[in-house]
């Protein structure tokens, strides 16, 4: 739900920056924005519905599958691929039938959750991701992830 309200407000930011510059939206690029906030909006209440669902569905059975599997990656680049910039994924075809456990899926769909946050935060005039995740080279039993863009980080310190 993070990254949803996080596209919202850089959407917002993002009109409030243009037009303070001066420049003129057309009625195009305007429509095109609030759409991107309409839906991350939409996509927020609807984490948001279906966390206090299960919440209050206390006699619900605890799932047997982990909340980050591999398999939510593609939804994780395609919800931010609809708010943002175009989000490939390329995931190793060794990992498609490996079991893995569920601490490291987990890990891996956080991993890459703060890093796409991150560019949405930080990764001004960003065009494109990739995230890949993939075996280590020279040891099998090692996760590789790497989150890229093509933005330019822009300084939040003195230095």
């Amino acid at each position: 739900m993070a990254r949803h309200v996080t596209a919202i407000v850089a959407q917002t930011k993002a009109a409030r920056f243009t037009a303070a510059a001066g420049h003129a939206q057309s009625p195009e690029d305007l429509d095109r924005m609030l759409d991107r906030i309409e839906r991350a909006g939409s996509q927020a209440l609807g984490s948001m519905r279906a966390m206090v669902s299960n919440l209050r569905d206390t006699a619900a059975p605890a799932t047997t599958r982990p909340t980050g599997d591999l398999g939510g990656l593609e939804d994780l680049t395609q919800e931010f691929s609809a708010v943002g910039p175009p989000a490939t994924l390329t995931l190793d075809p060794r990992l498609a039938d490996r079991p893995l456990p569920p601490e490291i899926t987990t890990t891996v769909h956080r991993v890459v959750q703060e890093s796409l946050t991150n560019v949405r935060r930080h990764a001004t005039g960003a065009g494109r991701v990739e995230v890949r995740v993939g075996v280590q080279p020279g040891a099998p039993d090692r996760l590789e992830v790497a989150v890229t863009d093509d933005g330019r980080g822009r300084r939040t310190g003195p230095w």
